[in-house]
């Protein structure tokens, strides 16, 4: 076999994940919030980028009208689209680069206040409890114990460590230890500094007893037979009580009223994280129209200072290091508006698939995956996906995860079925997985086997039918 050398000429296609690419990736990718934490990054770290404030938006809105057709041209991310710009002779064209440059005026949102605006600082749950030990008449020594005791308590309120052990960190005895628990545990609410469920229920029903006349028959209920109630033995439980199940499912009802978790409902200090919607679907007239959520994420523009020095400074390595702070400036303002219309472009083909669980809710819902919606706007199915990554949408039935609308619908649907069923049964003859299986199958012609209705039913944190089942008549 002869071997000798050649040249040869081939062409090929490849995609090159250049950092400007990866960027553009990454930034469709983030929620709302992690959008916004990153610009401001961007903005530490780039001198030549800032925020537009207000005034100067309404400015630049002429610039951003003569420039709309430009950026629509521009839609997808090249790989091989580079703006290394003559920037001087940008400048000179006296033209603008802002983030309002990229936006599309038809749906820019009203402006909206955040909701944290309007709350003011709550008062935390020790902050209340101290406040009701300060109205007690009660000596200096006492008070201070129970502030310890109170500093001690978990986020459900619950006192999770024993007197013994408190006794030895501190200088306070173990009766006075119990004097102060026994103090604390006299505020409001009810069960505070409980030392475990039992006797966080025990101190609400001795609170109840007197006042709305409770059975004391709810007490060795409750010490002796938490976990049958739990089970929902109604039956052991009434004969070891020796009462009628009547009776026993009356307290038993009772007992669920108490609350468990006497913290739970009460501010603990820690932040409260919001969902960001990443657009607004309002219905008008007859028709659905998305607005984009655009408070978080600011106009970007080019520093005018730094054109400023772009065009008088003559120093060859200060333009070539603002140059190049401005194409990653340039860059970063593409790759925010490219992730906004790729948002609203998926936006809106859901809402066009999905139109009637706008109008009839989650019984409307219709099988969509993202390759559907891929087809549907001519993207690639990786983009839909990370498109609706951590992404949510304000709609009039509530704010919803993109990824509700997707390959989950049908399961979704069949949650609601399920969910419907329960609702409406016979709480003394509650339906069985079996039987929720059967009834779908007729009457909804949904086939699904009696293992996946008991699924989905966790996953709704639905009990069994046996926990489910009611012995009153």
């Amino acid at each position: 076999m002869k071997i000798d050398h050649n040249l040869k000429l081939e062409q090929s296609q490849k995609l090159i994940i250049t950092p400007e690419l990866k960027q553009a990736i990454k930034l469709l990718q983030m929620s709302k919030t992690e959008l916004e934490t990153y610009v401001e990054q961007e903005l530490k770290s780039n001198p030549v980028l800032e925020k537009e404030s207000s005034n100067e938006e309404a400015q630049t809105k002429d610039t951003a009208d003569r420039t709309e057709n430009e950026a629509s041209e521009n839609e997808g991310i090249d790989n091989n689209d580079k703006y290394d710009l003559d920037w001087q002779d940008y400048f000179a064209d006296s033209s603008d680069v802002t983030g309002g440059a990229f936006q599309n005026s038809s749906y820019t949102p009203q402006n909206q206040d955040s909701f944290e605006v309007f709350t003011s600082s709550e008062t935390t749950f020790i902050e209340y409890l101290n406040f009701q030990l300060s109205l007690l008449d009660i000596d200096t020594e006492i008070r201070e114990v129970c502030e310890f005791i109170v500093g001690s308590l978990d986020s459900n309120g619950y006192l999770s460590i024993y007197l013994t052990e408190l006794s030895k960190f501190t200088e306070y005895s173990i009766d006075k230890l119990q004097e102060a628990l026994e103090l604390v545990q006299t505020l409001d609410p009810p069960g505070v500094a409980a030392r475990d469920l039992k006797e966080c229920l025990l101190i609400q029903v001795y609170d109840k007893i007197e006042s709305e006349n409770i059975s004391k028959k709810v007490i060795p209920l409750i010490e002796n037979h938490l976990s049958d109630i739990a089970e929902n033995k109604i039956k052991n439980i009434a004969s070891s009580l020796e009462i009628s199940t009547d009776e026993v499912q009356s307290m038993v009802d009772f007992i669920k009223t108490l609350n468990p978790k006497p913290a739970a409902s009460y501010f603990t200090g820690e932040k409260t994280a919001y969902v960001v919607p990443e657009a607004f679907i309002e219905k008008v007239d007859d028709e659905y129209i998305i607005i984009m959520n655009d408070n978080l994420a600011p106009n970007l523009r080019i520093s005018p200072s730094y054109r400023s020095i772009m065009n008088n400074n003559r120093c060859s390595e200060t333009k070539e290091f603002i140059s190049s702070r401005m194409d990653s400036a340039m860059w970063l303002i593409k790759a925010i508006e490219q992730r906004r219309r790729t948002i609203y472009r998926v936006i809106e083909c859901i809402v066009d698939i999905q139109r009637a669980f706008f109008e009839e809710g989650v019984s409307g819902l219709k099988m969509l995956t993202l390759n559907d919606v891929a087809e549907r706007i001519d993207v690639h199915e990786s983009t839909v996906s990370r498109a609706t990554a951590n992404k949510y949408v304000q709609t009039p039935r509530g704010i919803y995860s993109l990824r509700f609308f997707f390959d989950s619908s049908s399961s979704t649907k069949v949650k609601h079925i399920i969910k419907q069923l329960i609702e409406n049964e016979d709480q003394n003859n509650p339906l069985s997985d079996e039987k929720i299986a059967s009834i779908l199958k007729e009457n909804e012609s949904v086939e699904v086997s009696r293992r996946t209705v008991a699924k989905y039913r966790k996953e709704l944190n639905i009990p069994s039918s046996s926990k489910r089942k009611r012995f009153s008549k």
